[in-house]
């Protein structure tokens, strides 16, 4: 399954707000291109062409980025190219329901929006949880994972994919 532009945009933000939080400086454009190709599951050899740069440096960046995103998460969490996709989604999950608990909402640019802006955007929120749930169902994670994710029950979960299927 492709990635939506919509994916591709939260997790290129998502790692650029992790990188960062570590080094004070954003992703470079090889960085982005990177994160780009293997989220459509495009080799280094096709990433190193359509940046005009070897296979081997692609690989060293990679490695280099993979050790800074996986820093920057602490916990012991590892990322590489296997798992970007998920632990990316993972973390935009966590840090928007970060925001919504602290009374403050993330902006495009990573600005915090007063509070006062934060009833308009939780009266959203349910289905913003049912629209990312759906879309994490879509990327093949299991409903547990799903549930842990956006913290909440797995009874939950199945609710929201159960009414999805009756509306359908």
């Amino acid at each position: 399954m492709a990635i939506s532009d919509i994916d591709l945009k939260d997790a290129l933000l998502v790692a650029d707000s992790l990188v960062f939080s570590l080094r004070g400086k954003h992703i470079t454009d090889l960085e982005a291109e990177i994160i780009t190709g293997v989220l459509e599951k495009r080799s280094y050899l096709e990433i190193g062409k359509d940046q005009d740069c070897t296979e081997g440096h692609v690989k060293d960046v990679s490695y280099r980025l993979w050790k800074t995103l996986s820093k920057a998460l602490g916990e012991g969490e590892v990322i590489d190219k296997r798992n970007l996709k998920s632990t990316l989604l993972r973390r935009s999950v966590f840090n928007l329901n970060f925001c919504h608990n602290n009374n403050a909402v993330g902006n495009v640019e990573g600005n915090i929006v007063n509070s006062d802006t934060k009833s308009d955007f939780s009266k959203g929120r349910k289905v913003e949880r049912q629209e990312i749930a759906v879309r994490m169902k879509n990327m093949g994670l299991s409903e547990q994972v799903i549930a842990e994710s956006l913290a909440v029950e797995v009874e939950e979960v199945k609710s929201i994919f159960s009414k999805a299927v009756h509306s359908d």
